[in-house]
């Protein structure tokens, strides 16, 4: 592990950091193999955390009281955060520097892992937004090896996925409007979006509503290596 105290700084970044290992490690409990009881009992410390650290961001409006509360929540996460990581991340076999690095955390090994092209390719389901926009739930394939719950494979540090609009074409000689229709490689589709948590929310443009699109997907490791595109998937633009 690093020498610098991970857990130290200023309260913002001590809370961006506790707030994005809790989120990774409940997204991935299965795939990392972590008892989801544990990571409930984190959530709780950075529930109390939250609460009492939303009041003393605003200086001007908190007591002396107020502070020493939130200094309080900020020393019991942090002994539960130490443990944890200690334990169900830096000495879990499961999570290599990607995964580590994923949850914010500094990778502590002295070589590398050689992580090369993903092995399998996302399942993605498209739900309904907030209009215009859609919601992309993506997760391992239900038969890949080792896995038994939604998130990204080990080694794999975010999704990226390609989008065609469906656009209407000038109207033909009769006046007929048909629309484009998407190229065979996504890599020509035009518009790429990524992230690493899931639902990815993909932004449309409000004129956009009613028209289809198509995506794909692939994962993509911390290194930048991609893997095979998924099937193309069409849906429409609420």
């Amino acid at each position: 592990m690093a020498n610098e105290d991970q857990f130290g700084g200023s309260d913002a970044k001590f809370d961006k950091l506790a707030v994005q290992i809790l989120e990774e490690v409940t997204s991935n409990e299965a795939t990392w193999n972590i008892d989801p009881v544990v990571i409930a009992v984190g959530q709780g410390f950075l529930d109390i955390w939250t609460k009492k650290y939303a009041i003393t961001k605003k200086k001007t409006k908190s007591s002396e009281v107020d502070r020493e509360n939130t200094a309080k929540a900020r020393v019991n996460l942090t002994k539960w955060l130490r443990k944890f990581v200690k334990t169900n991340i830096y000495e879990n076999d499961l999570m290599d520097d990607a995964a580590i690095s994923s949850t914010g955390l500094k990778p502590h090994k002295t070589t590398k892992t050689k992580i090369g092209k993903p092995a399998t390719v996302p399942s993605i389901e498209m739900l309904a937004g907030n209009p215009p926009n859609v919601k992309s739930y993506y997760h391992q394939p239900p038969d890949a090896a080792g896995v038994k719950k939604s998130g990204k494979p080990a080694g794999v540090a975010r999704v990226e996925t390609a989008i065609f609009i469906c656009m209407p074409l000038p109207p033909d000689d009769k006046g007929v409007i048909k629309f484009a229709t998407p190229p065979a490689k996504p890599d020509n589709y035009g518009r790429f979006d990524s992230g690493t948590r899931t639902p990815m929310i993909l932004e449309f443009d409000p004129e956009l509503s009613g028209l289809y699109f198509y995506s794909c997907s692939c994962w993509v490791t911390a290194t930048g290596i991609k893997g095979d595109w998924s099937a193309p998937q069409k849906f429409r633009i609420p």
